[in-house]
């Protein structure tokens, strides 16, 4: 037992986590471009509308690179390295970092998209008022600046070393957080004055849908555990959950705006001149009512755009190099 460079039950539950998570991500992708192909990129080339089909497909890529990245990763280290438990965690922590970071990378910038295309479509719901899109342009701007910090240096903050990746998680949180709530707010707010009526379960999938919700609680519960994890394998079960979690995200980023737009496409959302009618309840900077007929128009391109894994256990290779070397100092 003293010849294992960290405790058993570490090193069982980092390759165990490894295996299932990535068989978790291909499936939850697979899932994703089952929805992708016919929901959103036929309908909108048929549609001609060449930026976003670009946008999204760029976004589609960035996931399948990282579920290509974490899958080279796994084959690495039980397959090619599967001799003993000691060759495969030295494989998993102190093998080749380029495919690491093609997936640290991939998985971020993914995150990065979403976060954007979510609060484009906040933006946009709300009338495009000037107050939302610089709030969250704060938030965005701070995401902008810790990814390549994170990317490049790995960086770890304060006495309990925690790694930057967790702050970048807390900052997605938040700002996907603030803009699903005020989608939802803007949802409850038009329907309460519309005159077409819609049952309870058509107004039940325009919130789930129209939201964002399904990645916004991804990223939350991933943030939480993530802060909760810290830089420690005191909790071997927050690790795991914290990898599984991190296995649904990176395809989540994708399957929200998807869902978004196959709505949009089929003609399920709500007419744009809803979305025109005033705010109420909230005090909002009111617009110049001369372009409320204007605003109509852009809502057919930009409604089209709406909708990590990071490396191979939610804080990336780096992180789990990081944590576990300091695992492997004190046994």
């Amino acid at each position: 037992m003293s010849d294992l460079p960290f405790p058993l039950e570490v090193i069982q539950v980092e390759i165990d986590a490894l295996v299932e998570s990535t068989i978790l991500q291909a499936f939850v992708t697979g899932l994703y471009t089952l929805l992708f192909f016919p929901f959103f990129l036929v309908p909108l080339i048929r549609q001609k509308k060449p930026f976003f089909v670009v946008v999204l497909s760029a976004l589609y890529i960035a996931i399948i690179l990282n579920l290509a990245a974490t899958w080279q990763i796994l084959r690495s280290v039980v397959v090619t390295n599967n001799a003993t438990r000691v060759t495969m965690i030295l494989e998993y922590l102190e093998g080749p970092i380029v495919i690491p970071r093609m997936a640290n990378a991939t998985g971020s910038i993914a995150i990065l998209l979403a976060d954007s295309l979510l609060v484009w479509r906040c933006y946009v719901l709300w009338h495009k008022n000037k107050w939302i899109l610089a709030m969250f342009s704060v938030f965005i701007l701070g995401e902008f600046t810790v990814l390549p910090i994170y990317l490049t240096l790995n960086t770890t903050l304060g006495p309990h070393k925690i790694s930057i990746i967790i702050v970048y998680f807390l900052i997605s949180a938040g700002v996907t957080t603030l803009a699903t709530s005020l989608i939802i707010y803007r949802i409850f707010d038009v329907s309460r004055r519309s005159s077409n009526e819609m049952n309870s379960y058509q107004y039940t999938i325009e919130i789930l849908v129209e939201s964002g919700v399904m990645y916004t609680a991804t990223i939350v519960v991933t943030a939480i555990l993530l802060a909760i994890q810290g830089s420690s394998f005191d909790d071997l079960k927050v690790v795991q959950a914290a990898s599984y979690f991190g296995a649904l995200l990176t395809p989540m980023t994708g399957i929200a705006p998807t869902l978004i737009t196959a709505r949009i496409v089929s003609g399920s959302a709500r007419p744009d001149v809803e979305w025109s009618k005033p705010f109420s309840g909230m005090a909002f900077k009111t617009q110049d009512m001369s372009r409320l007929g204007y605003a109509g128009e852009s809502h057919t391109e930009v409604d089209n755009i709406a909708s990590k894994r990071i490396g191979l256990s939610i804080g990336g290779i780096g992180e789990s190099k990081t944590v576990l070397n300091e695992e492997k100092s004190s046994v």
